[in-house]
């Protein structure tokens, strides 16, 4: 029998391990739609708290977890942590604190230096600008 929640044919998320299913924290949700709507809710409360005032360093691993947290919190056991288990997507498991320690710093470059502008920034993700080495 399919799981309408963590169907393996559908490939518009990554499937998860029946551990990580155990780490799901609402119980009324069986279809991927209520997930989807769990988590929007979940990131538009992290939105707000995050631009209702000045927060300091936004560019700090600390804050960047404590985001992740009010994303998910509400959803998944492990909201504010770095995942553990590969992926069909991104780097390897223990590869996410470097990297992302690497595109911070990265991000600071830009910023004091100008070499990127903010909208270029957020939208192109790890895409470094034009003339950085790696």
């Amino acid at each position: 029998m399919s799981d309408p929640l963590f169907d393996a044919a559908d490939d518009a998320a990554t499937p998860l391990t029946p551990d990580e299913r155990q780490t799901l924290i609402p119980s009324y949700i069986t279809q991927r739609r209520e997930l989807n709507e769990a988590e929007q809710i979940g990131i538009a409360d992290a939105d707000r708290w995050a631009f209702a005032r000045r927060r300091g360093d936004v560019l700090d691993e600390h804050f960047l977890r404590r985001l992740h947290k009010r994303m998910f919190g509400g959803v998944w056991k492990w909201a504010g942590e770095c995942r553990t288990t590969p992926r069909n997507i991104g780097v390897e498991a223990w590869e996410i604190g470097p990297q992302l320690r690497q595109l911070l710093d990265d991000v600071r470059y830009w910023n004091l230096h100008q070499t990127a502008q903010a909208e270029v920034i957020a939208t192109e993700g790890r895409s470094k600008p034009p003339g950085l080495a790696d």
